[in-house]
């Protein structure tokens, strides 16, 4: 009996691929970016939607230096100092008035120079920008339901961390208190 790719086998009740679903999926896990492409981008172990509280502990075990904390409405935020890709730098994390999710954490660096050291980094990290932006030095990573916004300036460098589903939802929660006040 010939057993044709596609049909279930009597003797194993598998379906046989004629190993052509082992070559597409090798195809796609190796596929340059493949990897990169399906995973959300955080900053350090930030996850998405974490409380506020819950961010400045993981910003202390970090070494984080707290400078602003702001637990009002209608923007929710906390500002600390930190050392990363090798340069020292000020994160601002962005959270939800309402609900208080994690939505956005934005680095700044001053000095010159930087910007370009850092977008070498961000492309091998995670393969090329979605979208560039040559004359205002602007390149935008996408993946899933993050962005990442990088901005060289002369004198700073702003790389911003967004889920695109929580910074929606602050902007909806942001209205609904607007509503609220006006009442």
């Amino acid at each position: 009996m010939k057993i044709r790719p596609g049909k279930v086998t009597p003797e194993t009740g598998r379906i046989n691929t004629g190993g052509r679903l082992i070559v597409l999926l090798s195809f796609i896990l190796l596929a340059p970016g493949g990897q990169a492409a399906g995973r959300l981008i955080e900053l350090e172990d930030f996850s998405w939607g974490l409380p506020l509280d819950e961010v400045a502990r993981r910003a202390e075990d970090h070494g984080y230096r707290l400078r602003k904390k702001d637990t009002t409405r209608p923007e929710p935020h906390l500002e600390y100092r930190a050392f990363l890709y090798g340069g020292e730098c000020r994160i601002l994390f962005a959270f939800t008035p309402i609900t208080g999710k994690l939505h956005t954490a934005t680095v700044t660096w001053r000095g010159e120079g930087f910007g370009d050291y850092l977008r070498g980094e961000l492309v091998k990290e995670l393969g090329r920008p979605r979208e560039e932006i040559p004359g205002a030095k602007i390149s935008i990573w996408t993946r899933r339901h993050t962005e990442l916004n990088l901005r060289i300036g002369r004198k700073e460098t702003t790389l911003t961390y967004i889920h695109l589903h929580f910074r929606k939802e602050a902007r909806e929660e942001r209205i609904i208190l607007r509503q609220v006040e006006t009442e």
